[in-house]
């Protein structure tokens, strides 16, 4: 799954905060383990030389014994907290000082003679739960301190993420606004030095695409006046001409080549009117182009049936070249069926398409896309789009179908 800027910023800006405070906790959980220990031996040792003393001083006399030990007396008998004569109390009985970790916690044990002969062992237990009391204090504090890092962190990383946010979207509403043929837009440099130096790459970019239309604009300009120049001449050498058939003749051909130059010269200021990205209603087009064609087919004796939908169906051509396709298919009808032939025009949605279906003869083999100049262009502006075209002549009538590509968003410009 993508992740935005902010996102991502949260995630490694958290996962960099866990990583060190857990290189922190981890060796203070291990250190304040150590000293609880070493605080917990101090005090068993404490209680049991403190117990010792006393017994060596008066030693007829049992004092009050600290919480959790135990003076085992001659014979059976036990003064204090009852505990078990085990291996440990057998070691401190041969006259050992030792301090052993058992199920309860750290035991201490010490011997002091009583009398000449007797030997009383003392026993004090530190508690596990005593013994990790503090740790686990100190522990839940250092986790709080540390959890409130960790979501300091991720507000910090969280807000410089959206000001990187800020300034990316600024940077694509207006690669969006030039992508789409607003040659004015710029962006106003904001954020971390590279979104400045791609702010002004941008806005230089728009710069020296506002030059080259202008200059493709004045080269158009030019070479329509370069080549307008001979053709009038030329038809002025052709009215001058006095044989008549001559005369037609030659204006004829001028007449067709100021038609040739017009169509080089209006394609070549296509990209100047239409901008990156042409996006034409193909029903209102439809529409329009069969009302005007409606009135040569009331004088022909032809009925048209419509399917056009009622929402707008966007296709990636200009206006210009979308009439030009649909008068290309209404033309093929009029041109290659007799009077009086019915025809259909409808327009699909999902992918956007337009068909056009006669019920006479059709066109002939001759006029299909590999041949027709009327089909070819019509093959290859649908092409140009994505689509494609197709021209299925039959005995009972002929079909062209033109698909269209979709119309680029603002993700894909």
């Amino acid at each position: 799954m993508k992740r935005g800027i902010r996102a991502q910023l949260g995630l490694v800006m958290g996962t960099t905060s866990l990583i060190t405070l857990l290189c922190f906790l981890l060796p203070a959980a291990l250190v304040l383990d150590r000293e609880a220990e070493q605080r917990a031996i101090a005090t068993a040792s404490l209680r049991v030389q403190a117990v010792a003393v006393l017994l060596t001083a008066q030693p007829d006399v049992l004092p009050p014994l600290p919480a959790g030990t135990t003076v085992f007396l001659p014979g059976d008998k036990i003064h204090g907290r009852p505990a078990p004569r085990d291996d440990a109390f057998v070691l401190a009985s041969r006259g050992q000082a030792f301090v052993t970790r058992t199920s309860e916690g750290l035991v201490a044990f010490t011997t002091v003679m009583r009398g000449t002969t007797q030997s009383v062992v003392i026993r004090s237990v530190v508690p596990a739960a005593e013994l990790r009391a503090d740790v686990t204090s100190v522990l839940t504090r250092l986790g709080l301190v540390a959890f409130a890092l960790l979501v300091l962190s991720v507000l910090l990383a969280d807000r410089l993420g959206r000001r990187l946010v800020a300034s990316a979207r600024a940077l694509g509403a207006g690669a969006n606004r030039l992508s789409r043929g607003d040659l004015d837009a710029r962006v106003t440099p904001s954020g971390p030095i590279e979104f400045h130096w791609a702010a002004q790459e941008l806005n230089g970019l728009a710069g020296r695409i506002s030059r080259l239309l202008a200059d493709q604009r004045a080269e158009s300009a030019d070479l329509a006046h370069r080549l307008r120049t001979p053709l009038t001449a030329l038809r002025v050498e052709a009215e001058s001409i006095s044989h008549p058939a001559e005369r037609t003749r030659l204006s004829a051909v001028a007449d067709t080549l100021t038609a040739a130059v017009d169509e080089v010269v209006h394609a070549s200021l296509r990209s100047v009117r239409e901008g990156a990205n042409p996006a034409t209603d193909l029903v209102e087009v439809a529409t329009s182009r069969l009302d005007f064609w409606s009135v040569l087919g009331e004088d022909t004796g032809r009925s048209v049936t419509r399917d056009l939908p009622s929402v707008p169906v966007l296709v990636p051509l200009a206006r210009e070249d979308l009439e030009s396709l649909v008068d290309v298919l209404l033309d093929n009808v009029f041109t290659h069926t007799p009077a009086g032939t019915g025809f259909q025009v409808g327009v699909e949605v999902d992918p956007p398409a337009l068909t056009v279906r006669d019920d006479g003869g059709g066109a002939s083999s001759s006029a299909r896309p590999s041949t027709g100049l009327g089909l070819l262009l019509a093959d290859r502006l649908t092409t140009r789009t994505g689509g494609s075209f197709e021209f299925v002549p039959t005995p009972s009538g002929t079909t062209a179908r033109a698909t269209f590509g979709p119309v680029p968003t603002a993700a894909e410009t």
